[in-house]
């Protein structure tokens, strides 16, 4: 039957303050437990600094402490598949804590 995402939630320790390095979320397919690339469609959401929350120590139920991307249309997850999410930046300053 399979399910439709509306947002992933992420917590990130740090980000950048000196740059506007972004950072971007993707959903994709895997192959033997791996990432095969293949992007599901309307699964890429980017984000600048001045939207992503951080926090030393996140709390699930923190909503000041977490990050939440959300899908411009729902993501169709397809039942008994494996999926990855990927997260992308060209800043060594992002450091995520945990998703959800």
């Amino acid at each position: 039957n399979g399910l439709f995402l509306k947002s992933i939630t992420v917590f990130f320790a740090t980000k950048p303050t000196s740059d506007n390095s972004s950072v971007t979320i993707s959903i994709v397919g895997t192959l033997n437990g791996y990432p095969n690339g293949k992007t599901l469609d309307h699964s890429v959401i980017t984000l600048t600094p001045d939207k992503v929350n951080t926090s030393s120590t996140p709390q699930y139920l923190d909503t000041n402490a977490a990050t939440k991307f959300t899908f411009k249309v729902p993501v169709y997850i397809q039942p008994d598949t494996l999926y990855a999410f990927i997260l992308k930046t060209n800043s060594v300053l992002w450091k995520m804590s945990m998703i959800f």
